[in-house]
């Protein structure tokens, strides 16, 4: 007779559900955030390399070394990213991707997730690339 009545009692379906279903959406919500911090570093990082590279060719504002990470160091700053000196990697007048005689910049910082701990495969660092011609000044 109990065995009977509980069979019909539906009360508690519901919240038995959401235990089961509710930690998996939870985090799908979290990876999804994760997925799109890290997209949004990586272009940043992205774009600081190139402003970073294209200053050196075309603007006396990153004519000495010091200038150059200062600004790479400020877009990122600017943009939401720390990223340290010691960081930035800058080669003058160097081959880089098929392009002889340009200016490089390669930045690799480290990267935490919420997710790291949770799935193995997860970015500890990121980094990013950018080349661009050595201007013939207009002396």
């Amino acid at each position: 007779m109990i065995a009977r009545r509980l069979r019909r009692d539906t009360r508690g379906a519901t919240l038995i559900e959401f235990a089961i279903v509710g930690p998996v959406l939870i985090f799908m919500l979290i990876g999804l955030i994760e997925t799109g911090r890290f997209l949004w570093s990586q272009h940043v990082l992205k774009d600081v390399a190139y402003a970073t590279v294209r200053c050196m060719s075309v603007s006396a504002d990153c004519a000495t070394s010091q200038t150059r990470l200062a600004y790479a160091a400020n877009r990122a700053a600017n943009e939401g990213l720390r990223v340290a000196a010691s960081n930035v990697t800058i080669t003058e007048n160097t081959a880089c991707k098929g392009l002889t005689g340009a200016n490089r910049v390669a930045i690799t910082i480290p990267y935490s997730s919420a997710l790291t701990g949770f799935i193995p495969a997860a970015p500890t660092t990121l980094s990013a690339e950018a080349c661009f011609p050595v201007l013939p000044s207009g002396d």
